[in-house]
């Protein structure tokens, strides 16, 4: 486990509770602990509704945590802040905007038009938009279209991207791209990332480290370290690899069963 001495991001003893409809109160995550380390590309894996997503939105300064603390780069987190990008699973981009102005919408107003044009030009021609500029939302489709987002949320050059479910509606084949694209980039820039997934096999393709938290209340339990040798390689065939189908068999069985909380 990531050490908080060594830690770009330190969660320390979080929980979370919200307003049920019915009057009640919902413990959505209970006392979790975690440290993600400087260049880290950490998945998140779960059930839908054990909390994964609710964390994220915590360690993005989105949402307050019931009690426990959370840092980002050695300071407390008290609300959004420029030190995190944040890639939601639905769009979230402007109907009303061409493809370009979406991309450039986030960067300072002050800055010349030419310079916020390169800056989008690279992160368009790295992940297949060129050409698309003037395109509107609605002319997209699904993959386009997240696409757009996030090369949103990179052009704003953020210390650590946090990413919720961003492929989870799109298709096999270009959820696979999106994968490929993403490993790509992390190991050009060595961003640090936060991926929230309920996909054992995005998770283990993913990951150099796996966080899988039990259903609700949210708990990690169970931390895997993640050693395959074509890590971030695709043209390898990582996903046809004894050592990847070995992972993901010994994942799934993990979240698939009951039980205390596990370290591998």
């Amino acid at each position: 486990m990531t050490t908080a001495a060594g830690a770009k991001i330190v969660v320390e003893h979080l929980s979370h509770a919200y307003q049920a409809q019915s009057g009640g109160r919902v413990l959505a995550l209970d006392d979790v602990s975690f440290g993600v380390g400087d260049k880290e590309f950490v998945t998140i894996l779960g059930p839908s509704g054990c909390g994964k997503s609710t964390l994220l939105y915590i360690i993005a300064g989105l949402m307050r945590p019931t009690s426990g603390g959370i840092a980002v780069n050695g300071r407390g987190i008290v609300g959004p802040s420029a030190d995190c990008g944040i890639v939601f699973q639905e769009f979230r981009i402007f109907p009303w905007l061409t493809v370009m102005d979406n991309i450039t919408f986030g960067l300072p107003r002050d800055m010349a038009a030419a310079e916020r044009q390169d800056r989008a030009h690279v992160y368009m021609k790295m992940l297949g938009l060129a050409g698309f500029e003037k395109k509107w939302p609605r002319e997209l489709s699904g993959g386009m279209k997240q696409r757009v987002a996030i090369a949103q949320t990179l052009i704003r050059d953020p210390d650590i991207i946090l990413l919720d479910e961003p492929f989870g509606s799109l298709d096999a084949l270009t959820r696979d791209e999106l994968q490929d694209e993403l490993l790509r980039m992390w190991e050009r820039d060595r961003k640090t990332v936060v991926f929230v997934t309920h996909s054992v096999d995005e998770a283990v393709y993913l990951g150099t480290r796996i966080l899988v938290m039990q259903a609700r209340p949210g708990r990690i339990r169970a931390e895997i370290a993640v050693g395959l040798p074509a890590l971030g390689r695709p043209e390898l065939g990582v996903r046809d690899s004894a050592e990847f189908i070995e992972l993901r068999g010994y994942v799934n069985k993990l979240v698939r069963s009951p039980g205390v909380a596990l370290h591998g």
